[in-house]
Order: C-alpha cells, then structure tokens, then sequence
C-alpha cells in the first residue's frame, strides 16, 4: 500500500454530537477489518462509550457510531468497533509479521495533531482545535517497558520526533513498509543541558546560569507485545 493510499485508512475518534471537525478526541485507524479501529485508550477518557464516533479521512462530513469499545487492561490501547457500511470503502492495515524492532530503525507515523485557533476578541473568544493531517518521520531511540503517570503499562518504543496532542492513536511503520509496528501513545519531555554561561559583575563574585533545552518524543505501543489480544479484540468469532 503506497503512503498517499494508507492515509486514506485514517480516522478520527470524536464525539458524536459536534460539528464535522469538531469534538476530535485523537486518531485512529482500521486493523484487520474495516469495522475495527485501534486508537490510544487514554483518548476516550471523560467520554461515555455511547458518545463515541469515528470519521475516515474520505468521509469527514460523515460519523459512524462506535457500537463496541474493547479497552486492553494494561496498554493505552482501544479497539473500535463500527458497523458495517457500504459508504465506508475502508482499506484495513495489518500488523507487521516482524516482532523485533531495534534501535535505529527509520520509522515513520501519520495521524491527525490539532491546529489551535481563536474566533474572537481578546477578551471574548471561542477556542477551535481544527484536525490537521500531518506525516512524521524519525527512528526509534530506544524500546522497553514504560509506565506512564496515568497507570498504562506497556512495550514502548521511544521515537525522536514529537507526539502533538491529536497525533496519539496514530499507526507508526517501519520507513519502507505498510504494516503497522507500533501505534503513538504519549509525548515525553526531557531535558538536556547544553551549556554554562558565566557572568563577572564584581571582583570575587560570579553568575553562573545554566541553559537547557526540553527535548520532546514520542512513546508508542509496541504492538507484537499484545498481538494475541489485539487478534482477539478485532475479530467476530
């Protein structure tokens, strides 16, 4: 699947009673199946299950209703389930056979991260975060066991581009591949020192000021290690 098509399979998880646009809770896409789409659990928070929809990138004007919502009981990851239609030509991603991912691979993630904007007066504005599609390209820094602050525990892979809020729930690829490895979880922050300015003012007395750098990155599931729920989530038997 060539990389103008595989967006096509991209959805958004909104809420259902919102404008088309509006109300974007975070990304998503098909896995498996046309009716099933995986997304980062942490996107649902604060939204009853009955509230949820999705939209593809082909039919934003339209919302399906989420019938099912399968939550893994320890990764930020959901699974999706709408019904079947005829005005969905969804193409389903598959996951990637290999199970090992190593540290400097080229991988690349797709998805939906919020451009912010204000309708308004200074003093008296409507907020808007508008879903704006964007391509990401890095590698993978380092994989291991994360826990995130909100309870998630998982196989991560750490990637060394940023994860803008709206881009969670976003498939993340091997460079040359179609097949989903992983999919976006979180934003980290760090920070790396760069260096130590020194300022004399008096004799005998010394400023030092110390200037760092916050160095974001993007965490995402490592999707092998919980491919046999991931099987079981998106399948009807």
């Amino acid at each position: 699947m060539a990389c103008d098509q595989m967006i096509w399979s991209l959805g958004i998880v909104c809420k259902r009673l919102t404008l088309p646009n509006l109300g974007m809770l975070g990304t998503c896409f098909p896995l498996n199946s046309p009716q099933y789409f995986l997304t980062a659990a942490h996107c649902l928070e604060g939204t009853p299950d009955t509230e949820l929809a999705l939209q593809t990138l082909g039919l934003l004007s339209k919302r399906a209703p989420v019938v099912r919502v399968s939550r893994h009981p320890k990764a930020d990851v959901a699974v999706l389930k709408i019904e079947p239609s005829e005005d969905h030509n969804i193409e389903p991603l598959h996951l990637s056979s290999s199970a090992d991912n190593f540290w400097g691979e080229p991988v690349a993630s797709f998805g939906f991260p919020a451009d912010r904007t204000y309708l308004g007066l200074p003093d008296n504005y409507v907020e808007l975060n508008t879903p704006t599609l964007r391509f990401f390209r890095g590698h993978i820094q380092r994989n291991g066991l994360h826990v995130s602050l909100d309870g998630y525990q998982y196989q991560a892979l750490e990637l060394s581009f940023p994860a803008p809020s709206g881009l969670s729930g976003g498939p993340v690829f091997i460079d040359d591949q179609d097949c989903p490895i992983a999919i976006v979880a979180e934003n980290h922050e760090s920070s790396t020192f760069i260096r130590t300015l020194s300022e004399y003012r008096e004799p005998g007395q010394e400023i030092r000021e110390t200037v760092h750098a916050v160095v974001n990155y993007a965490l995402a599931v490592h999707l092998s290690s919980i491919k046999d729920w991931l099987l079981e989530s998106t399948s009807d038997a």
